[in-house]
């Protein structure tokens, strides 16, 4: 995954911006300048564009908080939201366990996108009866974008709004959550293909629609693709059941460092342990993670004067996840590149292991290619740490 662009933090949620929303936003800007020179000049319509696009993401990002408050709301926490090429995306650190949740969390975005429609159409009517002409083609056009930006996003297909309400209609009718997953991607990918036919036939049909086209076909390559990932990471999620992240390593704290230890006493110790990791607690109970890894670098390097707390890292500035937490209903870990540090109890007690993205990728493909836990596998118990070739690189044994 590459590193965003930079990231805010609102009601506490980091909001990350992803490189490709340059592109978009450069597209976006010019297309309003576009629009707007039609009416006005080229000088005033500059301004307007840029103001009209940043207003426009402001109304992508309402969308998206939208979402993420609601699903707050109802016990499912999100602790990100990034805006990328096709749009923004709320990332959900545990599952939709009801229906009706889903529906309401769902819902909730187009439903915001439609009140600002609503409240730009106002502020242009008044705009124009003031007589305040650009701040009425400003608004005007915002109304009739976030109009569209809601009625596309309900359309029935994961994963649009649209197809994750009509999941949760169909999980509620069947209580089957798998074939409503199913439902709703078969309708992503029929909706994705129908974009794709019709950017092709703009090509040959409508004078000067190759840019159209395009957009059409991109458009719907995404929407067939995530739709098809919609049914991988539901299989995903069934295979690993209820597999948490304190399955994955030991149930005693990783062993604890001075503060005040020295890189060299750190590589000594470290040099025959079978950790992968150390932790170490300052007086006030804050704790820092030192990766072996990051004591081995700064013993080979430059780094040897300084001590196991200057060098580990805060645990509140880590990915902090419960030991209790299912994997399943953590799925976003396996997209991260971060190191993941499994906790006890809460995400601020006791640190048990640090897992690393990669491993928790190996872990769910062979989920899905032969269940967790295995069959051979003693009946609930997890195969040996000792054994486990996956987990020997980054997490305890």
């Amino acid at each position: 995954m590459s590193s965003p662009l930079f990231t805010v933090r609102i009601a506490r949620i980091d909001v990350r911006v992803h490189p490709s929303w340059l592109l978009i936003a450069l597209l976006v800007t010019v297309s309003f300048w576009t629009r707007f020179s039609l009416e006005v000049s080229a000088g005033v319509a500059a301004p307007m564009a840029v103001t009209a696009a940043v207003l426009f993401f402001a109304s992508v990002l309402v969308h998206e908080l939208a979402h993420a408050l609601e699903a707050r709301h109802r016990g499912v926490e999100v602790h990100r939201i990034t805006l990328f090429l096709f749009g923004g995306a709320a990332e959900m650190d545990s599952d939709i366990r009801r229906p009706r949740d889903e529906f309401a969390l769902t819902a909730v975005g187009p439903f915001a996108s439609f009140v600002l429609a609503a409240a730009f159409g106002l502020i242009a009517t008044y705009a124009g009866q003031a007589g305040i002409e650009v701040v009425g083609q400003v608004a005007g056009l915002l109304g009739w974008v976030n109009l569209a930006l809601g009625v596309f996003n309900l359309l029935p297909g994961a994963p649009l709004d649209g197809g994750r309400i009509l999941r949760s209609v169909v999980w509620a009718a069947t209580g089957d959550r798998q074939r409503a997953t199913r439902v709703a991607a078969a309708t992503g990918q029929v909706l994705g293909f129908g974009l794709i036919a019709a950017g092709v036939l703009q090509f040959f049909l409508i004078p000067a629609g190759l840019i159209g086209g395009i957009w059409f076909v991109v458009l719907g390559w995404f929407l067939a693709a995530a739709a098809r990932n919609e049914v991988v990471q539901a299989r995903i999620q069934d295979a690993l059941g209820e597999l948490t992240l304190g399955d994955l390593v030991t149930e005693r704290p990783l062993p604890e460092v001075d503060p005040a230890a020295p890189v060299p006493e750190l590589a000594a110790r470290l040099r025959h342990s079978d950790t992968d990791a150390v932790q170490s607690r300052a007086a006030d109970g804050a704790t820092r993670v030192l990766r072996v890894e990051d004591v081995a670098d700064a013993a080979r390097g430059g780094d040897r004067d300084r001590t196991a707390w200057e060098l580990g890292e805060p645990l509140d500035e880590l990915q902090a996840v419960p030991a209790d937490a299912r994997l399943a209903d953590r799925i976003s870990l396996l997209a991260g590149d971060a190191p993941i540090v499994v906790t006890a109890a809460s995400e601020t007690g006791p640190v048990l292991g640090v897992l690393t993205p990669q491993q928790l990728q190996r872990i769910a493909t062979r989920a899905l290619r032969f269940g967790y836990p295995p069959a051979d596998a003693d009946e609930g118990h997890l195969p040996s740490r000792d054994d486990d070739a996956e987990l020997a690189e980054g997490g305890r044994r």
